[in-house]
């Protein structure tokens, strides 16, 4: 369902929907069967992203499509909480001095600053939010312009 009415305001969420999407990519409001609004994309986006600066991401080995029913419903409470530790390490100030979040930490010491600023950029946004796609696009775009990667290359 379109998530916009035709004077461009959000439509009123529903209270559940049926998980539509690819686990690997999905948000995590759609993981959770909630209506799903523009940031969802854009979380979907920087997963995709995340996988092509890392080769991986922090939750491959948890999920496989080949799996049987019910370990397919744990593995994907695990890949769900596997987003959530990834979103905090994002949000922390110092995710280096939690436990929990150090491997996430370091999974983001791979990506570019930039994506992690665009990942921060994401945290406030809920299901009616409109994004600051300009602000977005900028960062995106300034990947792979700054000094270090010039310097790498």
């Amino acid at each position: 369902r379109r998530h916009l009415e035709e004077d461009g305001v959000p439509r009123r969420a529903r209270s559940e929907t049926m998980f539509r999407g690819t686990t690997h990519y999905a948000s995590m409001a759609a993981m959770l069967c909630k209506d799903l609004g523009r940031a969802d994309d854009l979380w979907s986006l920087t997963f995709s992203l995340l996988e092509m600066c890392a080769g991986a991401l922090p939750w491959d080995k948890f999920y496989r499509r080949a799996m049987p029913r019910e370990q397919k419903v744990k593995a994907k409470r695990r890949v769900l909480e596997e987003k959530r530790r990834l979103v905090a390490a994002v949000a922390h100030a110092d995710p280096q001095a939690i436990e929990v979040l150090r491997p996430y930490a370091r999974f983001l010491s791979y990506v570019p600053t930039q994506l992690r600023e665009f990942m921060r950029e994401l945290l406030p946004l809920r299901y009616e939010s409109h994004p600051n796609y300009a602000r977005l696009f900028s960062l995106l775009r300034s990947v792979g312009q700054d000094a270090e990667c010039r310097a790498a290359a």
